[in-house]
């Protein structure tokens, strides 16, 4: 199916619209607006924390940009706790080097000051990304369902 958008953006704009695969990026002035993502998000704000639901489809891509989009909710929200629900997403056994980047990714985004606990399907749980991203100073936990996050997520000691 083609979709074709015509907007009209002023010259002094610099846009750029890039297209791999079924991906879709659009930017102005090097500011990403616009991506057809493959896993879908939303959040839900509880009392202690933000809870962050992912769906669909794994994508590396997809999963780069979700540091950002959760550090501007949880500071929307003045949250510092965040467990992630990823136990519906399919593609879940990634590659090494994606577990990498996504560790480094989210320690160069969040430091030290977003706790965050993962519940992941446990057979694709190896514990390397946890590791890239502690050793760079995040507080990350990854577990194999929800009730072990959220108790990991709210003890004050871990």
């Amino acid at each position: 199916m083609d979709v074709r958008i015509t907007v009209a953006i002023p010259s002094a704009f610099r846009v750029a619209v890039f297209r791999c695969d079924a991906q879709l990026w659009i930017f102005i002035n090097a500011t990403l607006i616009f991506t057809l993502m493959k896993s879908k998000y939303s959040f839900r704000k509880k009392d202690d924390y933000l809870y962050f639901i992912i769906s669909g489809e794994y994508d590396k891509v997809d999963f780069l940009s979700y540091p950002v989009i959760i550090k501007d909710e949880c500071e929307k929200e003045n949250v510092h706790k965040l467990l992630i629900d990823a136990l519906n997403l399919n593609g879940t056994d990634t590659p090494t080097m994606d577990r990498f980047s996504i560790g480094e990714a989210i320690a160069n985004t969040f430091g030290n000051k977003i706790k965050m606990a993962i519940a992941w399907p446990g057979k694709d749980i190896n514990k390397f990304f946890e590791t890239v991203a502690v050793n760079r100073g995040s507080r990350v936990c990854v577990l194999d369902n929800i009730d072990a996050a959220e108790k990991w997520l709210l003890d004050n000691n871990s």
